[in-house]
């Protein structure tokens, strides 16, 4: 019988709900091959880890002291039989210096799934350095970071893992647009809003199709919600802080609206099409997705009655099947002799 391996996994819990899908798409993949493991967070949760080079001022110990999340803190002594970087733009900065100290003073195998860019045009030496000797997969989720990836590490392009958050005796069949879910944001939030260009042709899109279909406004975020509720759409609004809750909230949904990219995914996942409204440099992770991407220039509704929303779900349901195949693989492959 396998031995209980103990991995790392670097994300975020109760910050972005998005690395919450994306992580269940990995945790899925790891149960399809058999792989059993205590996974251990490293919550990159600003509120947890806020001033990370208190790291480099002898306060450690006072820092661990403070710790109250039910993550880890990361002590010296630590050591993990891996470590997973799951699906972020933030696989390297201050924040994870602590943790990149550990992985190269103990050797830890390291594996980069689903990596998205957040504009990073160059490495640190010490991600290169563990890419050339710890790392043995990465998997990013667009072209540019399998570009940047490339030269230190056999980097491969796969969808995100947020495509496999939802199992597929949870998928939806989809035969007409009847209710749209329209994820929103506002900008309220130091590092969940966007800008008033964006709401603006958030709202005008809403203003388009409100008139032709039954539309539920979904946020992501505390601030989000508070914004929709007292400005925008009433009490209308979804919002869960509990991630696993946008499942059974976008169930109701036969098309998914967002600024958000991940919550394309989670739509992909459950086979509901998708559009996105795009607002920075990340969105080619929703062509991952097989999602529409909508500039503001564009006539939602012309759209929309140009597709055939059937068949468009049907090649969601193929793509995320294949997709899960290659991924289980290459996972596979990476763990074998750990």
């Amino acid at each position: 019988m396998q031995k209980r391996k103990d991995f790392l996994v670097s994300t975020t819990k109760q910050w972005n709900c998005g690395d919450e899908f994306i992580w269940y798409g990995i945790r899925n993949i790891m149960q399809a091959i058999g792989f059993k493991a205590n996974y251990i967070l490293y919550n990159r949760h600003p509120s947890i880890n806020p001033r990370p080079r208190l790291y480099r001022r002898n306060i450690l110990k006072k820092k661990i002291a403070e710790h109250q999340d039910n993550s880890t803190p990361l002590e010296a002594n630590d050591s993990f039989d891996g470590v997973i970087f799951a699906g972020t733009p933030e696989w390297e900065g201050p924040r994870l210096e602590p943790l990149f100290e550990i992985i190269l003073r103990k050797k830890i195998p390291t594996f980069f799934l689903g990596i998205g860019w957040g504009g990073q045009t160059q490495l640190s030496e010490d991600l290169k350095t563990i890419l050339k000797k710890t790392t043995r997969l990465v998997i990013g989720r667009d072209p540019h970071v399998v570009k940047l990836f490339s030269p230190y590490s056999d980097a491969h392009y796969e969808p995100c893992p947020s495509l496999f958050a939802v199992r597929e005796k949870d998928m939806r069949r989809i035969e007409r647009i009847q209710k749209i879910g329209f994820v929103f944001q506002g900008e309220q939030g130091r590092e969940h809003s966007v800008t008033k260009d964006v709401i603006g042709h958030m709202l005008q899109i809403y203003s388009e199709i409100k008139e032709r279909f039954d539309v539920l406004p979904i946020a992501h975020y505390v601030t989000d919600w508070s914004y929709g509720r007292d400005q925008v759409f009433g009490s209308d609004v979804r919002y869960s802080f509990v991630a696993e809750d946008y499942v059974e909230i976008y169930k109701d949904c036969d098309l998914i609206i967002s600024t958000r990219i991940h919550a394309c995914g989670l739509a992909a996942s459950l086979g509901i099409p998708s559009i996105c409204l795009p607002h920075d440099d990340r969105v080619d992770t929703v062509k991952g997705f097989k999602s529409l991407i909508i500039n503001n220039k564009s006539k939602i509704l012309t759209q929309l009655k140009q597709v055939n929303v059937s068949r468009w779900a049907e090649s969601i349901v193929k793509h995320k099947k294949k997709s899960f195949s290659r991924y289980k693989d290459q996972v596979r492959g990476s763990l074998c002799g750990l």
